[in-house]
């Protein structure tokens, strides 16, 4: 666990059992440093996974995010890297808009098990922040999962109200001033201490559903030798797996016999027509930038920062497989 800071910056609300465990971290400036300090807490950013209403993650994804002994380190997404890239944009129009100057804090704000990271305070103010959003979907009011980010980060700050600002694609710059209900902060809270008293004990949550790829990322190496002894129940389980990925290879063999005929029968061509009417179209996606990432860290990263980003003997990825035991 890593050592914190008494806050001598945040307000705190009306005294209670959680407003007392107000500290700060300090906000580690490289990337990796910055995950590991977050990856002991429930993150902010998350909240609403608490409350199923988060778009892009799932409760079990996270769950599974906070068993394993460290924090995925994957290269930043298409929608992570414009966010990082208008960040600044969107909170300096806002703070202009207001006439005031603002700052990115330099600490992680925590709240018991609960850690949030602010993206700008204005500057001289006590009970306000900034929260800078991308969407790639039109909002005209703040979104119910961003809205759980701030119910996280008032119950991390003592702050009480925070201006979101956004872009979408209609190109308008778009912000509204949040006030999260002190009743959702302390529901919130209550449900952090109960979730992460899970993961501290190496569990699931109660009553979470993991699916395969959950279960292999936590368990990416198998013991050796071992195995589970089946039920009928479970050898029927086994038994349909089995033939449904026969039936899905006998599908997808048939198919692409079909799509060879077809592209055969469209070559240079865009699409098909049938009594005037267009019936197929084979068109090719939009081209996309790729990044060579290897090559990239290769060429402008020092051997010390390199190995920092390199990961070694990574498990490979577990296949189911029937054996012909199976006689399915």
């Amino acid at each position: 666990m890593i050592a914190v800071a008494a806050d001598t910056t945040a307000t705190a609300p009306e005294p209670n059992r959680r407003a007392r465990r107000l500290t700060t971290v300090p906000k580690p400036p490289q990337r990796m440093a910055w995950l590991r300090a977050r990856h002991p807490y429930f993150n902010a950013s998350s909240a609403a996974v608490l409350y199923g209403v988060h778009p892009f993650q799932s409760e079990a994804d996270y769950a599974v995010e906070k068993l394993l002994p460290e924090p995925p380190n994957d290269p930043p997404t298409k929608p992570m890297e414009r966010g990082l890239r208008m960040e600044s944009l969107l909170l300096q129009w806002l703070a202009d808009r207001q006439g005031v100057e603002y700052r990115t804090p330099d600490v992680l704000y925590v709240n018991g098990q609960l850690m949030a990271t602010l993206d700008g305070v204005p500057v001289g103010a006590t009970d306000t922040w900034y929260e800078a959003k991308t969407f790639g979907e039109i909002h005209n009011s703040v979104p119910r999962h961003v809205y759980w980010q701030l119910v996280a980060q008032a119950a991390t700050t003592g702050r009480s109200q925070g201006w979101v600002v956004w872009m979408d694609p209609d190109m308008e710059f778009k912000h509204e001033l949040v006030t999260p209900s002190r009743d959702d902060v302390e529901d919130l809270l209550a449900r952090v201490d109960e979730w992460m008293s899970w993961i501290a004990l190496g569990m699931t949550p109660e009553g979470l559903a993991l699916g395969r790829e959950h279960i292999a990322a936590l368990n990416p190496r198998p013991v050796p030798g071992s195995f589970v002894e089946l039920d009928d129940v479970g050898l029927s389980a086994v038994v349909e797996f089995e033939q449904r990925r026969q039936a899905r290879l006998a599908a997808a063999k048939a198919e692409d016999v079909c799509k060879d005929v077809v592209a055969r029968l469209l070559g240079d061509k865009a699409e098909a027509r049938y009594d005037g009417r267009t019936v197929f179209t084979w068109k090719p996606s939009k081209d996309q930038t790729v990044v060579a990432w290897e090559a990239a860290a290769r060429e402008y990263l020092s051997p010390a920062q390199l190995a920092e980003f390199t990961r070694n003997n990574v498990p490979g990825s577990r296949r189911m497989h029937a054996t012909k035991e199976l006689g399915a």
